[in-house]
């Protein structure tokens, strides 16, 4: 009988050991995903940054582009005796001065 006495209170004496493990364990967790989640988040972060600056890349190569572009339409416009085409103008023509469209 003291032994079972002596087990049962040896037993309650673990329990805040044990209880005390698994909040332990449960906040270890918790920081090891919280961890994980500001890694991808940092991670996230990165890649739309980069992303951001190859956009801007881009966008300063088509406007570079479409300079060069309007140019040269401004210069054919004149070579072929017409006046250079406006932005924004509804009418499409070929290179010869024709209409694009019957």
């Amino acid at each position: 009988m003291h032994k079972a006495v002596l087990f049962v209170f040896t037993s309650l004496l673990a329990l805040p050991a044990l209880a005390s493990n698994a909040t332990e364990a449960a906040l270890a967790e918790q920081r090891d995903a919280a961890r994980r989640e500001q890694q991808e988040l940092q991670e996230r972060a990165a890649a739309l940054a980069a992303q951001l600056q190859e956009t801007r890349r881009l966008l300063t190569l088509q406007d570079a582009y479409l300079e060069r572009l309007t140019d040269e339409v401004e210069r054919h416009g004149n070579h072929a005796g017409q006046p250079a085409a406006k932005a924004g103008s509804t009418e499409h023509t070929t290179s010869k001065g024709h209409d694009a469209h019957p």
